[in-house]
């Protein structure tokens, strides 16, 4: 199924997913089960100044719009974040 993503990019496509939430093991979880054992993932990830807040740079290579579509559909159910791109 052709969606929006298919216009704007080529796949398949290196792609960072940028992640941020509270500080807590409930978020660090979530995120850490989005990344799928079928492929290579990239990680890093920075706190706050205050240590309240956590941010993860997820990047591997996305194969078709559907698959981004999954990835950002299962980011937005995560517990405790605050802002993801």
């Amino acid at each position: 199924m052709a969606n929006r993503f298919d216009e704007l990019m080529e796949f398949p496509s290196i792609y960072t997913f940028k992640i941020i939430g509270k500080n807590s093991g409930t978020f660090k979880k979530d995120v850490q089960n989005l990344k799928t054992e079928d492929r290579e993932w990239e990680q890093t990830e920075a706190l706050s100044k205050g240590d309240n807040y956590i941010s993860f740079r997820l990047t591997t290579v996305i194969e078709n719009s559907d698959e981004l579509e999954y990835f950002y559909r299962h980011i937005s159910k995560i517990r405790d974040l605050h802002f993801y791109v």
